[in-house]
């Protein structure tokens, strides 16, 4: 299903995320957007916590995913994009 789906990116952005260097150099810009886009994942979160259903959950999972692809961009740089889809490729349960 697409929620299966969705979580399964979540997962992996996550992985992606913390395995990017905390040394890596930002400037005050990047580190103000990724604060706002962390504290709004949260906040998303939250809500995923109360949802009842999946009509009420999916909507959530979408811009949860959005944001962490977002996150990614800002602290990774230009070649987010071409890093994160060798790395989803590689942590993928059908690549094996």
């Amino acid at each position: 299903t697409e929620i299966e789906r969705l979580r399964s990116d979540s997962r992996v952005l996550e992985s992606w995320l913390g395995g990017l260097s905390a040394e890596a150099p930002r400037d005050g810009r990047s580190l103000m957007a990724s604060a706002e886009i962390e504290d709004l994942v949260g906040l998303i979160d939250v809500q995923l916590s109360a949802a009842r259903n999946e009509a009420e959950s999916l909507p959530l999972w979408r811009q949860r995913v959005a944001l962490l692809e977002d996150l990614a961009s800002i602290r990774s740089g230009p070649l987010a994009s071409m890093a994160y889809a060798g790395f989803a490729e590689a942590s993928s349960p059908n690549a094996f």
